[in-house]
Parts: structure tokens; sequence; C-alpha cells
């Protein structure tokens, strides 16, 4: 049994990647990722599916920002625990960067609020001393961090 429903939502107006549904308990991951994206964005998701099972507080706030934060924290403790070469550390950084420009796009649509908190949440985890030991040594630090500064 698949853990997640994917789906295909054409245009795809704010670029959803996938969401979790609290109404109905379900992962939706959109159709025609690649399967390493899936996987981040099923830690992702299956992390905001974590802290509203267990009533945590971050569900409970006006703003997405620390619920965000502790889904990127999954994405890379994900990353962490796997053990992955090189290749798919980079791979990893790339969709950061990705996730980056994607945010910083989405600020200036009516998805305004959406893109800040998410791309602030992301700069959070970007700043911590692991995540930078981690991209400097498969060479993305330098680019993520030119992001994050703008």
């Amino acid at each position: 049994m698949r853990e997640y429903i994917e789906f295909t939502l054409d245009p795809n107006p704010v670029e959803i990647d996938g969401w979790f549904d609290e109404d109905d308990g379900r992962i939706y991951i959109r159709a025609g990722l690649d399967r390493f994206v899936k996987l981040l964005i099923y830690a992702h998701e299956n992390q905001h599916k974590k802290c509203f099972d267990s009533k945590c507080k971050c569900w409970k706030e006006k703003s997405d920002l620390l619920c965000e934060y502790h889904a990127f924290r999954a994405e890379f403790r994900f990353m962490c625990e796997g053990r992955f070469v090189c290749q798919v550390w980079k791979q990893y950084f790339a969709n950061v960067q990705r996730e980056l420009r994607k945010y910083r796009r989405l600020m200036k649509t009516t998805w305004k609020k959406g893109g800040r908190e998410h791309f602030q949440a992301l700069k959070r985890l970007c700043k911590t001393k692991k995540f930078q030991e981690y991209a400097k040594y498969a060479g993305w630090l330098q680019k993520i961090s030119c992001l994050i500064k703008k």
C-alpha cells in the first residue's frame, strides 16, 4: 500500500508539489516528480501529519513558519539518517536551491504570505550549523548562502 496519493493539478498555479490534508489524514504528492523528490516531499508532509496528530504547538499557530520549519528539518533529518553518498546530497541541495527560488518567486504572487513563510522556514534551516557543514562538503554552501542573503 502506498503511503501517499499522487495527484495531477494542471495548471498548478502555486507550484504545489505536495500537501497533508488534515481533513482526510492523507498525504498528496504531485505525479511526475522524480522518485528522490517524492521521498523528500513525503518526509516533509509526513512531518506535518505528525505535528497535526500530536497536536504540536506549531499546528495551532496562525503562522505556518514553525510548522514549515519542522517539515524542512524532517527532510534534512531524512537525508542525515539515510547515509547517502555525496551525489545524493548534491541532488538534495539542488532541490533546496530550487525550493528557495520557488518560494521567493511566490512571494510576488497572490500566495505572498505562504511563499514568505516557506522561504523563511527553509532559510532558518539553511542557517543551522549542521546544514552548513553538509552543504559545504557537497559544494553547495555558497550557492545557497547567496539565495538566503538576498
